[in-house]
């Protein structure tokens, strides 16, 4: 986890990420690093404070989890990764409604209101739920990857690759 990304300050900027994406769907999922799954609860946590349902998918490629936040409409979505960087650090990758990476525009609104510190903070009757999704977004990334193979190779007509299929 190297010495910056401590559980207190993934919760604190989950938090403010959950402020700045609104009350709705937060997809959450993680890499295989050791400090991973304790950085997952403190997103959680943030997330939680914050208003957000969490949909948790547990240790996914981040390019499967950015393709299951566009698919289910998500508020947005949160992975603890830091991808080919050495196993004692981690990070938070944010993505937008869309999937995508946070554009300029989006981190710099979301620093602001995380240098604020004016985070929504719900009432425990507020506090909405945590569920956990274990199979579906392997099958949209599947399904998407699909789309784009033909019996004869690439669907833009390139026989480079077969399937197998």
């Amino acid at each position: 986890m190297g010495e910056f990304l401590t559980p207190a300050l993934a919760c604190q900027f989950a938090q403010a990420f959950g402020t700045y994406v609104g009350a709705g769907r937060v997809v959450l999922g993680r890499d295989t690093r050791s400090s991973g799954p304790m950085l997952e609860h403190a997103v959680t946590c943030g997330l939680l404070a914050a208003g957000c349902e969490v949909i948790e998918l547990g240790v996914l490629p981040t390019p499967t989890i950015q393709i299951y936040v566009a698919a289910t409409k998500a508020s947005g979505g949160v992975a603890v990764t830091a991808s080919h960087n050495p196993p004692e650090y981690n990070a938070l990758k944010l993505f937008n409604r869309e999937g995508l990476f946070f554009n300029n525009y989006e981190r710099g609104e979301l620093l602001d209101l995380y240098h604020q510190s004016q985070f929504r903070a719900v009432r425990n009757e507020e506090i909405r739920g945590v569920a956990q999704d274990r199979g579906t977004a392997s099958k949209l990334h599947i399904a998407k990857v699909l789309e784009h193979v033909t019996r004869n190779g690439f669907a833009g007509g390139s026989s480079a690759w077969r399937s197998t299929r």
